[in-house]
C-alpha cells in the first residue's frame, strides 16, 4: 500500500528503522505519490537519525564541516535516486540548497545551473512520478480512504489495489478553517455517512428512501445529515456537541456518539 498511501511509511514514527536496501527500493517507484522536495525532507531526517556524529543542533547553519561531510556520506546511496527535476524553483532552492554541502560541487553546479534558468514555477525536465490521479486537495482523507469512498459510490465490490486510481474529481468546495458558511439543502439519494477507524473496517450508512433534508446546511452551523443523525455545530472544534448518531433519514449501523471536531471538509466528487 506504499504507492497508495505513501505518507504511512515516510510519516511513520519507526521510518528511521527503515533499512536503507528497502528505502533504496522505495525511492526508485514511479508511482511514488509524494512531492519530490517532500521526500528529500524525509531523506534528510532519516540520514540525520541514523547518522552518529550530529551534535544537538538542529539548525543547518550551525552545523560543521564533519556534519555536512557525515550526512554526505550516510546518504551518497540514496541522493542519486531523488527526483530533483520534479522539483519546483523555489522547493529546490528552499529545501535542497541549506544542504548543499552534501552534494558533489559537480553535480550542484550543474543542478543550480539549471534550476537558475527555469521560470519560477516550472521544473526541469526529468523522469517523474505518478502525483496527479493519486492526489485530493484534502488535509484530512488520505487517498486509500477516498478510493473505498469512491467503491461506496459506484456500488463496487471494494477491492483496492495497489493499481486503483480515483475514478472520481474531488473538488473541494469547503474547508471549515478558511471558507465562510452558506445555507443549502440536497435532495441526494445516493447520499451517505461513513467512518473510519482503518480501512479494513470502515462503515457505512446510506440515506433511507425519505431523501428531504438528506445534507442541509445552516449559515451558523456545519453540514448535517437527516437533521440529527449526523450534525456539526457552530465552534465545533470547542465544544463537545456535534453528534453522529444515525437512525432517522439514514441506516442505523453504527453510533459514534457526540465529538469535538478540529476541520472538516466539503467535496464534490465528478465525473473525469
Amino acid at each position: 500500500m506504499v504507492c497508495l498511501n505513501p505518507q504511512r511509511i515516510f510519516e511513520s514514527e519507526n521510518f528511521h528503522l527503515i533499512e536503507q536496501h528497502v528505502l533504496s527500493s522505495i525511492l526508485k517507484r514511479d508511482d511514488l505519490s509524494l512531492n519530490e522536495f517532500e521526500i528529500w525532507n524525509h531523506i534528510i531526517n532519516w540520514g540525520i537519525y541514523n547518522n552518529d556524529d550530529f551534535g544537538e543542533s538542529e539548525n543547518v547553519h550551525e552545523w560543521s564541516d564533519k556534519e555536512f561531510k557525515s550526512l554526505g556520506e550516510t546518504l551518497k546511496e540514496l541522493i542519486p535516486l531523488i527526483r530533483f527535476s520534479n522539483m519546483k524553483y523555489k522547493e529546490f532552492h528552499d529545501y535542497v540548497i541549506p544542504y548543499k554541502k552534501i552534494l558533489s560541487s559537480s553535480f550542484l553546479t550543474d543542478l543550480e545551473k539549471k534550476f537558475d534558468s527555469l521560470i519560477t514555477n516550472q521544473t526541469l525536465n526529468g523522469p517523474t512520478r505518478i502525483l496527479l490521479s493519486r492526489k485530493i486537495d484534502s488535509r484530512i482523507i488520505r487517498y486509500d480512504n477516498a478510493l473505498k469512498v469512491e467503491t461506496w459510490i459506484s456500488r463496487s465490490d471494494g477491492t483496492i489495489s495497489e493499481t486503483t486510481i480515483l475514478k472520481y474529481q474531488w473538488k473541494l468546495l469547503f474547508r471549515a478553517s478558511l471558507n465562510e458558511k452558506e445555507d443549502y439543502c440536497v435532495d441526494a439519494k445516493g447520499s451517505f455517512i461513513y467512518y473510519f477507524e482503518s480501512l479494513s473496517n470502515a462503515k457505512i450508512s446510506r440515506v433511507k428512501t425519505d431523501m428531504f433534508y438528506a445534507i442541509p446546511q445552516h449559515k451558523f452551523c456545519g453540514p448535517e445529515f437527516g437533521m440529527i443523525d449526523f450534525s456539526i455545530v457552530d465552534c465545533c472544534n470547542e465544544y463537545k456537541n456535534n453528534s453522529c448518531n444515525p437512525s432517522s433519514k439514514y441506516e442505523n449501523t453504527f453510533t459514534i456518539g457526540d465529538f469535538c471536531v478540529e476541520d472538516y471538509e466539503v467535496f464534490q466528487i465528478l465525473n473525469k
